[in-house]
């Protein structure tokens, strides 16, 4: 799954259980896929290229990703960050303390070079935010650690330099009290925590930011068996329950004319207008999102590839009707990486064996691509709050052979603008 953070975009960071993840980079025509083998990319919207996960040189199936300016892009693996300048064909370990830390959430600035990373520290039960002023090249000492589990970190676009976190604090049994932490110079001072104890036992993650309105959050709270989701205005400090849905939320976009969106696998896409951010209604109950993004006025989503007809679709009409942007048979190749020459080899056996999954009887091709579906194949491999299907021949094999990091708590999907 991936994530992309640049001038403009709403994210959802740490949010949803999902494999994929999208990226729109603001002021390009480009768009980032993340699945659970590997990363799309277009320049265009055009024919998306691959680059699998054994280029980034992690040593496990990667359970995060980011993306930054200037081809900026992050990974995370279990043993901590590697990067890529390039959009992705070269990449190299950070350096710093986060070096075989388990991170599994992050957020760039869209302002400046700083990134946050959190991590589980060394010490049992506590986790903290590391920062970086080189594009998470490499990463400084802790400037919060707190006993529990940080959730999810957000920067917002809407006011330089303020920071949101959210997280449960430490309880010997179950889930502890829920927070809400703030910091107004890019995450190097935090405000005291803001304590929600109206929903101790359940766990808060971090939806989005607003892109317009400063100190708006959108909070995902999670029950055994159903969602809701809430807002707060005011920085965190009160909070209102907006919605709530009948099973977990797969996706949230809050866009930038004051929609909102919010997805379920099972139950479809639901929209609540600007003037009545309470009122959801069920806008397309055909559609599984997996994720939710929006530029230049159509709204995208990441969908079921075999129930949809599309692992990544967009609208023109606030999500009534979707139209395919690309499926997984329609990769083209191999990504170009001629600054990387030992990047074809080191993919070729991953393009090998998705191509056979895919395309069938064109496997093995690096250009063009089929257009008929995937038949029964499983949509990004994975089946519902993020588990495992099974998968025909070799990619369950090497996909089973790499999943070697712990799980990753749920907390998958990212949601770009």
């Amino acid at each position: 799954m991936f994530l992309v953070t640049a001038a403009g975009l709403a994210r959802a960071d740490g949010a949803f259980p999902d494999e994929l993840q999208l990226f729109l980079p603001a002021g390009t025509d480009r768009i980032v896929l993340s699945t659970n083998f590997g990363l799309l990319r277009s320049s265009d919207g055009g024919p998306f290229d691959f680059i699998c996960e054994a280029a980034i040189g992690a040593q496990g199936n990667v359970g995060l990703y980011q993306a930054g300016r200037d081809g900026t892009i992050l990974a995370e693996a279990g043993q901590g960050i590697y990067r890529s300048g390039d959009w992705g064909c070269g990449w190299s370990a950070s350096a710093g303390v986060v070096a075989g830390l388990y991170v599994y959430d992050a957020a760039i600035d869209p302002s400046s070079a700083r990134v946050l990373a959190i991590a589980v520290t060394s010490s049992s039960g506590t986790t903290a935010v590391y920062p970086s002023d080189d594009e998470g090249a490499s990463f400084a000492a802790a400037t919060l650690t707190v006993p529990g589990s940080l959730n999810g970190i957000e920067v917002s676009s809407v006011t330089p330099g303020e920071v949101f976190a959210v997280g449960n604090g430490a309880t010997d049994a179950g889930v502890g009290t829920p927070f809400i932490v703030s910091s107004s110079d890019r995450g190097q001072s935090w405000s005291q925590s803001l304590m929600h104890p109206e929903l101790t036992g359940q766990l808060l993650r971090l939806a989005q930011l607003d892109r317009v309105a400063a100190d708006t959050l959108y909070l995902r709270v999670s029950y055994p068996t159903y969602d809701e989701l809430w807002v707060s205005r005011d920085g965190g400090k009160t909070m209102q329950k907006l919605f709530t849905a009948a099973e977990p939320l797969s996706a949230f976009l809050a866009s930038a004319d004051g929609s909102l969106y919010a997805g379920t696998r099972n139950g479809g896409l639901y929209e609540a207008p600007a003037s009545a951010p309470a009122a959801f209604v069920l806008v397309n109950g055909s559609v599984h999102p997996r994720c939710l993004a929006e530029r230049g006025g159509q709204l995208y989503a990441c969908g079921d590839d075999f129930k949809d007809g599309f692992a990544l679709g967009s609208s023109s009409d606030h999500g009534r009707t979707f139209s395919d942007v690309v499926r997984f048979d329609q990769i083209a190749g191999l990504a170009s990486c001629p600054s990387e020459p030992a990047f074809a080899q080191t993919c070729a056996f991953a393009w090998q064996t998705i191509s056979e999954l895919f395309r069938g009887a064109d496997a093995g091709s690096t250009t063009g691509a089929k257009s008929s579906s995937c038949g029964g194949c499983a949509s990004g491999l994975v089946g519902p709050e993020g588990t495992d299907l099974f998968l025909p021949g070799l990619l369950l094999l090497w996909l089973r052979k790499r999943r070697t990091q712990p799980p990753r708590r749920g907390i998958r999907s990212i949601s770009t603008g």
